[in-house]
């Protein structure tokens, strides 16, 4: 049975409350409020379950949020591996405008972790690599963690023949280059940040790229930069392209990059091409903008949105 290792450093407890209008500066009372496990990397693991793909989460957790987060995988099934730490597990809340269809996020930043966890997490990735056939390496990590830790990883899993798609912002990605990811997996702003530099179009973002593969001589490394509904563009040594999605009413598409992580990740794990996989997975990142919740889809959806994708030039 194939299985992944979601990478998850920065979990949160994740809120998400509905107003019908929300107006700054005065009381606003929601007309719903869900609780849930949040974090790029349980999104990703959320999504991989509800498209049939065994997982595993790998996670710091501490405090009586840690016990939530724990409770809540645990309801949908997904499983846990984790450091017990001394600080709480942070809680995020993600406010949505229905009237306006705006959302906000409210972002709590991790506290620290020691050297001591950190080394444990180590240990534990290195434990749980040969139980899986891909990873997932989501999002940030809690102060104390050494920016090159997600890049030791990937080079602990490319020596085991085990790929790896990458999603994390600034230093965390850019030491994975020399690692041999299979994906780097950015947005076009994350991307922007990271290389301290704006794209006024696609044709900057290609040459920014190619230069990025050609520097580090990688042929097996893909970069795929997600712009919204402009669409995803994509680029390896060999070929680049870029899908566009259909237009469809937005919900809240925080979490759409997991989705489409989780998407390519399932989809190479059936076999299919690196273009096939990442088509899937776009039309999973756009499934996930028709649900309330953060990293949800329904399968139904992607079935029906995967034949929309357009692939263009880029």
């Amino acid at each position: 049975m194939q299985r992944v290792l979601c990478v998850c450093l920065n979990p949160a407890v994740q809120r998400t409350m509905q107003f019908q209008g929300l107006r700054p500066g005065q009381v606003n009372r929601a007309i719903k409020v869900e609780t849930h496990v949040g974090g790029k990397g349980v999104n990703v693991a959320r999504v991989l379950k509800q498209l049939g793909v065994e997982n595993v989460v790998l996670c710091f957790l501490g405090g009586k949020t840690g016990e939530i987060v724990k409770e809540k995988l645990q309801q949908q099934q997904i499983p846990l591996q984790y450091v017990e730490v001394g600080s709480p597990t942070r809680i995020c809340t993600t406010l949505l405008d229905v009237e306006n269809h705006i959302q906000t996020e409210l972002v709590e930043e991790g506290t620290p972790v020691t050297k001591a966890e950190i080394e444990a997490i180590d240990r534990l990735f290195a434990k749980l690599l040969p139980q899986v056939n891909m990873v997932t390496i989501s999002g940030t990590v809690p102060p104390g963690v050494p920016e090159t830790l997600y890049a030791e990883w990937v080079t602990l899993a490319h020596k085991q023949n085990v790929p790896t798609i990458v999603d994390a912002p600034g230093q965390l990605m850019l030491k994975c280059l020399t690692a041999h990811p299979l994906l780097l997996k950015p947005n076009w702003q994350e991307l922007e940040r990271t290389l301290g530099e704006s794209f006024s179009s696609s044709k900057d973002l290609k040459s920014v790229l190619q230069n990025l593969i050609t520097q580090h001589q990688d042929r097996t490394l893909g970069w795929v930069v997600s712009q919204g509904e402009k669409g995803v563009y994509v680029l390896t040594k060999d070929e680049s392209y870029r899908f566009v999605p259909p237009s469809v009413p937005v919900k809240n598409p925080i979490g759409s990059g997991d989705a489409m992580a989780a998407g390519i990740t399932a989809a190479l794990l059936r076999g299919e091409s690196m273009r096939q996989a990442i088509r899937y997975g776009v039309a999973c990142g756009t499934a996930n903008v028709l649900t309330p919740l953060v990293g949800q889809i329904e399968p139904e959806d992607v079935q029906t949105l995967y034949p929309q994708i357009q692939e263009v030039p880029f």
